[in-house]
């Protein structure tokens, strides 16, 4: 299978540990990893690592995106050398993929770090990966809406509109199917604010969306407060 784009390069052997992805040991078992030995597990123990090092709030990202690349094309060389543990691989390279496409996305509004353009392609790339990667091998129906989510974000920011619509519908309807009813709803946000940011305005509908969020809880009040972040960043002010 061959990887483009951003999977293009020569890969690393990495030298990658196997304790539980949230273990607060993963730096530690990084050591402890025979040097040419890499497992699914101590893939994702080394991605836990990487996003605690070089995440959002680092002042780094092209070193986060470097390395998170690296990273990714050895999980995905490593799924077509081993084909009896490539599904094991591939999952292992989800939250990668997720990770890389948010953390590059410009979106969020925080002002922890400036997402520059070539971050901005990389993540739609690892975007697109990761809708494919969670399409064959995605755990849950709910990481499936998350993937065409983050999909739509980044062709948001690219100025895709049409097409982030059609990743929120998608999205939208994994949600409906999977009874994710807040999850659909936020996705019906998106839809919302991505006509409006191509000239449709549909702020009044947003805006009864957002009521919704609030008033469900959880993290409806967070996916609320999204709407107006990435509309600041991407429309210039608040919609």
């Amino acid at each position: 299978m061959a990887h483009k784009g951003l999977l293009a390069g020569t890969l690393i052997c990495l030298a990658i540990p196997a304790p539980s992805q949230d273990s607060p040991s993963a730096a530690v078992a990084l050591s402890e990893e025979a040097l040419l030995e890499t497992t699914p597990e101590g893939l994702r123990a080394t991605n836990y690592v990487l996003s605690k090092t070089f995440d959002r709030g680092a002042k780094d990202m092209d070193a986060y995106t470097y390395l998170a690349k690296l990273l990714l094309q050895h999980a995905l060389n490593l799924a077509d050398r081993h084909p009896a543990q490539a599904r094991d691989f591939k999952r292992a390279a989800l939250p990668i993929t997720y990770n890389l496409a948010a953390n590059t996305w410009p979106g969020w509004g925080d002002g922890q770090v400036a997402v520059r353009d070539h971050h901005r392609r990389l993540g739609l790339e690892a975007a697109r990966l990761d809708v494919h990667l969670s399409a064959e091998v995605a755990p849950t129906a709910q990481r499936r809406v998350n993937s065409q989510w983050i999909l739509g974000a980044h062709l948001i920011a690219a100025g895709a509109y049409a097409d982030a619509v059609a990743a929120f519908e998608t999205s939208r309807t994994l949600a409906v199917d999977a009874n994710l009813e807040q999850s659909a709803t936020m996705a019906q946000g998106w839809i919302h604010l991505a006509n409006t940011l191509a000239g449709t305005d549909e702020t009044d509908a947003l805006a009864v969306i957002e009521a919704k969020l609030i008033e469900e809880g959880g993290n409806g009040p967070f996916f609320a407060a999204q709407y107006a972040a990435a509309y600041a960043v991407f429309g210039g002010s608040s919609p």
